[in-house]
């Protein structure tokens, strides 16, 4: 560690000197890649893929790589004729995870005794994926086609899935491909279900990232005039970004983005502003993604949310293309969410819930769960109507109902 002394009166140049480096968790065999990492399968039952995309590679203009975390029932090896549906679950930063938390014993909580229910000849024979995508913007693609990201919901669907369903037995029909997940994997999970129907069959979006961009959090990206700041004139409030269930704020708007802002500039700090804004924007002036309010004083540019609007606002567009999306999603989108969400998703999927609610052709028979005094990020109740909350185990027999359903 070095000590450095910054004159705040003064300028220059601090030149630091990079003499450490860290190792890879796992050494690279000949020909491997450091991108997505290279963990080694686990047993019989996890699996790790990892492919070369050449839509992202020519996005890009260099070798990209996409990978997939796989964990297989544990019949898989005792009847090789049989195929399995698949559960693309979704969350944050998958890097070398196991799907659910597979392999930890015992546990508490929502992955309570998952693994030993797994390894049971009682539990669903199914198989779980979990998508590597990082980037050079952040540690996930959320599974979309991005100006600024790359062409990655692509990549996932005509490369990655497809490579998956020839390595491994599975059912390679959309009924049988249904995706889950939370926070950031509940907006991907929601976002391929509606921007590829004819692909998936069903997707359980939890917690999900903003589904409407009038509640982008908590900012109005259309309405309001500026991100940082509630009112106008001499009463103006600083707008949360976080809080407490029982509504103490913990950061504002201002602080997590000026320090993302310190971080890195022009998207690159590797934060949550960061990347939806890559995700988002069209491509600016400068190469970079169009900002969609000033870093420093927080003024939203609105013509950059009228691209927002029209390219990644789930609710504007179900809205505008329910007569094409509607026979092909009624059913299939199911939401869940805390009340006290750490981070104001609630409201999007509320305005969400109004629209899904009242369309009638088709009916969008969309399930809408929220839990009073909830966190980010809360699954849902238990089906048994025990009133506590949702496990990993009791999940699995959700979507094993569902998906017999939707076979027959």
């Amino acid at each position: 560690m070095r000590r450095i002394r910054l004159d705040p009166d003064g300028s220059g140049t601090v030149r630091l000197e990079l003499s450490e480096v860290i190792p890879p968790v796992e050494a690279l065999e000949p020909g491997e890649s450091l991108q997505q990492g290279n963990p080694r399968d686990e047993g019989e039952l996890v699996k790790f893929v990892k492919i070369r995309s050449d839509l992202v590679s020519q996005f890009w203009g260099r070798d990209m790589y996409i990978g997939a975390n796989v964990l297989l029932p544990s019949d898989y090896w005792e009847d090789r004729d049989r195929k399995y549906p698949v559960i693309y679950y979704q969350g944050h930063f998958p890097g070398r995870r196991v799907p659910f938390g597979y392999g930890a014993r015992g546990g508490s909580g929502r992955g309570a005794g998952f693994t030993e229910f797994w390894d049971s000849p009682e539990s669903p024979k199914l198989i779980v994926v979990s998508f590597r995508d990082a980037n050079p913007f952040y540690d996930t693609s959320y599974s979309v086609n991005s100006a600024n990201v790359g062409p990655y919901g692509d990549a996932l669907v005509q490369e990655l899935i497809p490579y998956l369903e020839s390595e491994f037995r599975i059912v390679a029909e959309p009924w049988a491909r249904v995706l889950a997940g939370g926070s950031t994997g509940g907006w991907e999970a929601l976002a391929m279900q509606i921007f590829y129907p004819d692909f998936f069959g069903g997707a359980w979006g939890w917690c999900p990232d903003p589904v409407d961009f009038h509640y982008y959090q908590i900012v109005d990206v259309y309405e309001d005039e500026n991100a940082y700041e509630f009112g106008s004139g001499w009463m103006k409030v600083e707008r949360p970004a976080q809080r407490r269930t029982d509504g103490n704020v913990q950061m504002t708007m201002r602080q997590e983005n000026t320090y993302e802002l310190a971080v890195g500039p022009k998207g690159r700090s590797g934060g949550q502003w960061a990347i939806w804004e890559a995700l988002y924007s069209p491509v600016g002036a400068d190469g970079y993604p169009a900002p969609i309010w000033d870093p420093v004083t927080g003024v939203i540019d609105h013509d950059v949310a009228e691209y927002w609007r029209e390219h990644y606002d789930l609710h504007d567009i179900l809205r505008r293309n329910w007569s094409r999306l509607g026979p092909k999603l009624s059913g299939k989108l199911h939401f869940a969410v805390g009340d006290m969400d750490s981070f104001y998703l609630n409201n999007g999927v509320h305005r969400l819930e109004e629209f899904l609610g009242a369309v009638e052709d088709p009916p969008a028979d969309a399930s809408f769960e929220y839990g009073p005094r909830k966190p980010h990020c809360w699954i849902g109740y238990s089906p048994s109507g025990s009133g506590a909350d949702m496990t990993n185990v009791e999940f699995i027999g959700v979507v094993d109902e569902y998906l017999r359903r939707s076979r027959d």
